[in-house]
């Protein structure tokens, strides 16, 4: 477990939050947010299984989320594709970085799939 502080800044909006995060070394590893007056909830998790060729990896990433405010679940609709864009760029660029160049064909960033909606959980 590992208390992480994370800024949040867009549209002149800004929040801090702490996530504790769990490995499971070689096949998973979750966060969980609290401490946030922004978040409702914010759990995420990333799944690696053995990928289709040698040194390959297939990741799973998952987020569920909900928002304290009916206003920031307004502003996040409007942005939500952006932050996953940054997000999934971010961690592909520290892998280029620390694995090299992926030896699979990527996907265009349309074909992402987005299935969670922007609601709040009760």
């Amino acid at each position: 477990m590992d208390g992480n502080q994370h800024p949040i800044e867009s549209v002149r909006m800004r929040c801090r939050y702490t996530s504790e995060v769990y490995l499971k070394p070689g096949e998973q590893v979750v966060s969980k947010v609290f401490d946030s007056t922004l978040f409702d909830h914010l759990d995420s998790t990333w799944d690696f299984k053995v990928g289709p060729s040698p040194s390959s990896t297939w990741l799973t990433f998952s987020v569920d989320f909900g928002f304290k405010s009916p206003l920031y679940r307004s502003v996040a609709a409007v942005f939500f594709e952006e932050v996953v864009q940054r997000m999934m760029a971010a961690f592909e660029g520290r892998c280029k970085v620390v694995y090299g160049a992926s030896s699979l064909t990527k996907k265009p960033a349309n074909a992402r799939q987005v299935h969670k909606p922007l609601t709040a959980r009760a």
